[in-house]
């Protein structure tokens, strides 16, 4: 019993002879790969360790810990809100910009915008709680083209990007919170923000995606439906535009509806813009889409006379000029609609 008593003694690592204070003194010179299998030996050692972990890897170029809980696919959400709290507790930058590839000039995002884009709600909900910052800059001139992984693509969309710019632009994410609240309800300070240098809110996001219940829930939650995109037109003129341009015949379907809804709901203007206001009103909007019809468009003028109908049946304006000063007549003329 007592051989037994001394071989136990014997066997103990030198480590934890040494005094609590020495132990941390020493833990706190080993390298990252070597904390971690230390963290694994008991509780005692994890509790010295964690903190040291946590500590070094926030001051790393390319923290760890946030990133992974932001991008895993696989974990279950207690253990990332776990690391969550924790990386933030030893002083984790929740807003880090993290280059996402590789390649000659890689696109970058906020943990906040990987989650989001993923889906990784477990992670996109705790990192708002613990005060990420839903309207940090992403990467800006980015090329959409450049970006491997298509689940990212919109997260890194020109200049400033929120989250509802994210939602907005990607169909299939869940626009809810754990409360069952929209995002664009619970976050309507952001619902108007354009995306830097380009003027795009997450209306015309939802539009260009067809991501209809984004859409929905944008407007019935206040969005302003007369703001100007990047080309001078409110929401109504960029469907009346896309919905006779759009190469995709699904795609025209798809805008032709939004069209249509808008006008029929009588919230946009249909006419009585100002000059500063949009470039073009709708009528002069669907006159110059003509100009720019797919050759495989084979109704384009009657679809052109159906919507011009649906905009003068309520109310739309002939004799109303556009910011470049042209009514519905002026741009019939220099085209081949009559």
């Amino acid at each position: 019993m007592a051989l037994c008593k001394h071989r136990s003694r014997v066997s103990r690592d030198c480590l934890s002879n040494l005094p609590i204070e020495l132990q941390y003194e020493v833990i706190r010179h080993l390298p990252l790969k070597t904390l971690g299998r230390l963290a694994r030996v008991s509780q005692l050692f994890r509790e010295i360790v964690t903190p040291i972990l946590y500590k070094q890897d926030a001051d790393e170029e390319r923290p760890r810990a946030i990133y992974w809980a932001a991008s895993t696919t696989e974990a279950d959400d207690e253990a990332i809100t776990k690391v969550l709290d924790l990386a933030k507790q030893y002083g984790g930058d929740l807003n880090r910009l993290y280059f996402l590839g590789t390649w000659r000039s890689p696109p970058k995002a906020t943990p906040l915008h990987i989650a989001a884009a993923i889906g990784n709600m477990a992670a996109a909900r705790r990192l708002l709680e613990l005060g990420a910052e839903v309207n940090a800059l992403g990467r800006e001139n980015l090329d959409p083209e450049d970006v491997a992984d298509p689940s990212i693509r919109h997260a890194a969309d020109h200049g400033t990007v929120n989250i509802l710019h994210i939602f907005s632009a990607d169909p299939d994410a869940n626009i809810t919170d754990g409360a069952d609240q929209s995002y664009s309800e619970s976050l309507k300070e952001l619902i108007d923000v354009p995306i830097q240098r380009g003027s795009t809110t997450p209306l015309f996001l939802a539009l260009r995606h067809h991501n209809g219940r984004a859409l929905k829930k944008l407007i019935v939650n206040g969005a302003n439906i007369e703001a100007l995109n990047e080309f001078g037109r409110t929401l109504l003129t960029q469907a009346i535009s896309l919905r006779f341009t759009s190469s995709d015949a699904q795609a025209r379907l798809w805008y032709n509806g939004v069209a249509e809804q808008l006008v029929k709901s009588r919230k946009p203007k249909i006419s009585g813009y100002s000059p500063q206001e949009a470039w073009e009103t709708p009528l002069t909007c669907t006159i110059k889409a003509l100009e720019n019809i797919p050759a495989d468009y084979k109704r384009a003028t009657q679809d052109v006379e159906a919507m011009i109908d649906l905009l003068l049946k309520h109310g739309a304006d002939i004799n109303e000029k556009s910011n470049e000063g042209n009514t519905m007549l002026h741009a019939l003329s220099h085209d081949s609609f009559c």
